[in-house]
């Protein structure tokens, strides 16, 4: 999946959300290297949590992709202050921003948190299919 694509489904299916109305992490030090225990509690962790092995991320329209779990934290490192990273599944159940000055949030659509996405429920152009 090409930046384009990973830019086209975020603008699509990522929520709109209230950032005072969310829960922060404190995920980078003063210096802007990432507390690796806190980030991957609040990055990675959620993903893990649920069994997800890919996501989408995107920092910018040009920059993003899809990528292993397991490659997340250094790419977050490695991107980290240049704009605010958002990261989802495919079937954008497991949420989450990483903003720029180094604090992170992650959290579960609504339609998870009220019981209509199962595990690995993916379904064409990674929109997840309730019926």
């Amino acid at each position: 999946m090409n930046k384009r694509r990973v830019h086209e489904l975020m603008r699509a299916r990522f929520p709109t959300f209230v950032p005072a109305q969310q829960a922060w992490t404190n995920i980078a030090n003063v210096q802007g290297r990432l507390l690796a225990e806190q980030a991957y509690a609040s990055v990675a962790q959620p993903f893990v949590d649920r069994g997800i092995e890919e996501v989408l991320v995107q920092v910018n329209r040009k920059v993003g992709g899809r990528m292993p779990v397991s490659q997340l934290m250094a790419y977050v490192a490695e991107h980290l202050a240049e704009g605010h990273i958002r990261i989802a599944d495919r079937a954008f159940s497991v949420l989450c921003v990483v903003a720029a000055n180094g604090v992170a949030t992650s959290w579960l659509s609504e339609a998870v948190t009220k019981g209509a996405v199962t595990k690995g429920a993916v379904a064409e152009d990674a929109v997840t299919v309730v019926a």
